[in-house]
């Protein structure tokens, strides 16, 4: 009935979308895990071939989705991108995904692009004496 076709449908979104994120869990350079159960995240940077000094995300694949592990993945990259001195840069694919990155402090720059440049390390005050 309506029930088994609704479910041979989300069986062939899962399909199709696994398809399409299993080789960025296969290949990440920057690779986070989820503590959590069942849940895990995989973000793959390459250097840009626009900017010098800047990595290029080019797939953020997390399963299941809404648990916090690609947000936990991100955190971990751009705080990796900040300590080498790295900015970022990404095409989001959807307004939703764009809306996102840009909750994570990605700025607009030309067209879809998304941009984000590294944070300073906090510098502590010198001693006058």
């Amino acid at each position: 009935g309506v029930l088994g076709a609704v479910l041979v449908w989300l069986l062939l979104v899962l399909i199709a979308v696994l398809a399409v994120e299993w080789p960025a869990f296969r290949r990440a350079d920057v690779v986070f895990r989820d503590r959590r159960a069942g849940s895990r995240a995989v973000a793959r940077v390459t250097p840009s071939t626009r900017t010098a000094g800047t990595w290029r995300v080019s797939s953020v694949a997390a399963w299941p989705r809404g648990r916090g592990a690609g947000t936990a993945v991100m955190a971990d990259l751009i705080a990796e991108a900040d300590r080498r001195g790295l900015g970022l840069e990404l095409t989001p694919s959807t307004s939703r995904v764009r809306a996102w990155y840009e909750g994570l402090g990605f700025q607009p720059e030309q067209g879809r692009r998304l941009v984000r440049l590294p944070t300073p390390p906090h510098s502590t005050p010198s001693a006058s004496t």
